[in-house]
């Protein structure tokens, strides 16, 4: 038989949608609440009618419901963002993802 170690959870934070704190998330799974909504069209980068196919295939999306965190901001301060790469990736991928939309999610909240 295989020895187990006790191991305590002292803390537990958590971001989902439909539910603002970890008490709201349990009690959705508990009540099999359903936190999906329709993708507004501005969460796409190209039209939603363009990427969706409800068969499987390369390159499209077989739904348009999606889980959305609403209201929130993104601040990078407690998290170690190398700058100079995310500008690297936005050079690179610029043309793909809209010029400076990484450096735009990842800039600092206003104080």
């Amino acid at each position: 038989m295989k020895k187990r170690t006790p191991i305590a959870v002292v803390g537990m934070a958590c971001l989902f949608p439909g539910a603002p704190d970890l008490n709201t998330f349990w009690q959705n799974i508990v009540n099999k609440v359903d936190a999906t909504v329709e993708a507004p069209r501005d969460r796409w980068i190209v039209e939603p009618d363009f990427m969706y196919n409800s068969d499987p295939m390369p390159d499209k999306a077989f739904s348009k419901r999606s889980c959305l965190i609403h209201d929130f901001k993104f601040d990078p301060k407690g998290i170690d963002l190398d700058e100079e790469l995310l500008k690297e990736s936005v050079a690179s991928n610029g043309a793909e993802y809209g010029q400076g939309s990484i450096i735009k999610l990842c800039a600092p909240v206003d104080e």
